[in-house]
């Protein structure tokens, strides 16, 4: 697997950046073969490092190297979709690219690891959501912007004045939702257009549960004994808010799927 100075070593080299974005996305039946190698690769270190016969020791590593070439490859083929997720979080922010580029591939990074390509989700819808959430995260620190408080949560979502428009949700609330852009378009943005659709206080729990972006303006993600303080209520009344907005989140989703 590769370290953060690897990751970083490969993309300030121009050269070799461009050449690697210039690679095109991998067919699914590629993807698939190479998340097995790689899921192999992994399971074969585990036991390599309790392992204390030669001869199986030599077959774990040669296992082993495959599956660092199969994530190195993999990893490889998807950088110009975390550049075309970090051109955005850059574009939106102001922030410079290099930088948000950056962290777009560690979020590129999470998602290999994260990927379960037994599901039948292609990689580059599952990974979008990684991608965008570190590399949003990179541009708001770059452009000097500040964390949304609860209170401006409230007031974005519960006034009369101003659009609600969630811009981008965490991956892992996109997850559990099971939510999915169009396999034919691996660029497609995520539409959380159910978030409109909930109670008040409902948007407000998972807004600040899940560091849903509103308006442009993310928040971070807090504990539910976090929003319990913020929000005034108890620790259990948290659990069950959430609980139902996810639950209504669902059926909505359903009801278009």
């Amino acid at each position: 697997m590769l370290t953060d100075g690897h990751l970083f070593g490969q993309i300030k080299d121009m050269e070799t950046k461009q050449l690697l974005l210039d690679t095109p996305l991998l067919e699914p039946e590629i993807e698939f073969s190479l998340a097995n190698t790689i899921e192999v690769g992994v399971l074969a270190s585990d036991k390599l490092a309790q392992c204390l016969d030669a001869d199986l020791a030599a077959e774990l590593k040669i296992l082993v190297d495959e599956g660092e070439r199969a994530w190195d490859e993999f990893f490889k083929a998807n950088l110009r979709l975390a550049m075309w997720v970090a051109k955005k979080e850059a574009n939106r922010y102001e922030s410079p690219l290099e930088d948000v580029f950056q962290e777009a591939c560690l979020g590129l990074a999470d998602a290999i690891q994260r990927w379960d390509h037994r599901r039948g989700l292609r990689f580059s819808t599952f990974a979008v959501p990684w991608i965008r959430y570190r590399a949003s995260s990179a541009a708001l620190t770059k452009g000097g912007q500040n964390e949304l408080s609860a209170n401006r949560i409230r007031s974005q979502i519960n006034g009369s004045s101003s659009r609600v428009d969630v811009v981008a949700v965490s991956p892992d609330l996109i997850c559990q939702l099971g939510i999915s852009t169009p396999p034919e378009d691996p660029f497609a943005d995520t539409s959380p257009w159910w978030f409109i659709e909930l109670a008040d206080i409902h948007q407000q729990v998972l807004a600040l549960r899940y560091g849903i972006e509103i308006n442009g303006v993310p928040t971070k993600r807090h504990t539910i004994a976090e929003v319990a303080e913020k929000l005034r209520v108890s620790y259990s009344q948290v659990r069950r808010l959430e609980a139902a907005a996810l639950r209504r989140t669902k059926e909505l989703i359903s009801q278009v799927a």
